[in-house]
């Protein structure tokens, strides 16, 4: 991918950004904020800062299922779900973080096409990011047509279908290429030498034991092994650029495929966005609870935090998010 195209996109997303796209925390460093109150977990900020911390590709990055999130804008789809209570929430000052996120994104999203100047390009708006953490991959294989294959028809069986099982496996051997490009042009496109690209293991969200909801068992445990195969995929990938470059700043990170243990979505204190009946008639009604199902909650996010925690304090040293500290 040329970046002097991207190059010329930046003058451009810069602009847009200021106007629309950047949350109260992303305002220039010199000026001050309004304390926003507008609900009890809403982000206090004192006062504006660089971003240090940013946030790319899909709906986990963005912090779907969190809740909380930005408002419709100019220039910014509120379907993206970028919630401020996502993962970093109780780990980072939010004056800190920068989401470009946006559920449903695809390796191609962060490329420039006519619509949309692509996330790579909205790196120029944190060139002092010592930390890049990204996930991707999940809808580039399919996984949100696994999962309707799944949940809509009770008596269609998707770990038994060809035709499931063949296209998330075309899907993985695409991503397989895409992600080695990607992974370099992340490396290539972060602002400081000092940069770390963190690439997240999707967490397991169908962990656990049993039945519950539209889901069968049999349903669940060939979720689990295709979550299994797309972190492995993205592993590969990492491990493939980092020998490629001899560099150590691209990390995959094996920690955050476990945050749900114990809390999956068939506990009694789950973390994860339940896919019940009653989750599924409300989504009917309710595109945004549709795309919340099976997407960790707040307690989930905050565990993906915790995960992160050891990463991000070698980085950056910035106080964890006073709101958060406040109540514990």
């Amino acid at each position: 991918m040329s970046f002097i195209l991207l190059g010329v996109l930046s003058a451009l997303v810069l602009q847009l950004w200021k106007n629309t796209w950047v949350s109260e925390a992303s305002e220039s460093a010199d000026e001050k904020l309004v304390e926003q109150s507008a609900t009890p977990s809403s982000p206090v900020v004192i006062e504006s800062l660089e971003p240090t911390v940013l946030l790319m590709g899909d709906s986990i990055a963005a912090g779907e299922g969190a809740g909380n999130y930005w408002p419709k804008a100019e220039n910014y789809n509120e379907d993206c779900h970028r919630s401020n209570d996502g993962m970093l929430h109780s780990v980072v000052q939010s004056a800190r973080v920068l989401n470009t996120a946006c559920s449903r994104a695809k390796v191609p999203d962060f490329y420039p096409s006519a619509d949309n100047p692509g996330q790579l390009a909205q790196m120029v708006l944190a060139p002092e990011a010592k930390a890049v953490i990204v996930t991707v991959g999940g809808n580039d294989i399919g996984f949100p047509e696994l999962l309707n294959d799944c949940l809509v028809d009770a008596n269609f069986d998707c770990s038994t279908s060809a035709q499931t099982v063949e296209r998330t496996q075309q899907g993985l051997q695409k991503l397989s290429v895409s992600l080695e490009e990607l992974f370099e042009d992340l490396l290539s496109a972060t602002g400081t030498s000092e940069s770390q690209v963190f690439i997240l293991a999707y967490p397991d969200l169908l962990a656990g034991e049993g039945t519950c909801g539209r889901i069968s068992a049999a349903e669940r445990v060939y979720g689990i092994t295709v979550i299994e195969e797309l972190n492995g995929t993205l592993r590969d990938a990492a491990t493939a650029v980092r020998m490629k470059h001899g560099t150590n700043r691209l990390e995959f990170l094996e920690a955050t495929a476990k945050v749900i243990d114990g809390h999956g979505p068939c506990t009694e204190q789950s973390w994860v966005k339940p896919y019940g009946l009653v989750s599924l008639f409300s989504a009917m009604d309710d595109t945004q609870k549709g795309q919340q199902i099976l997407h960790p909650n707040e307690q989930g996010y905050a565990s993906i935090g915790d995960a992160l925690k050891p990463h991000l304090e070698n980085l950056i040293s910035i106080p964890w998010n006073p709101l958060k500290e406040s109540e514990q």
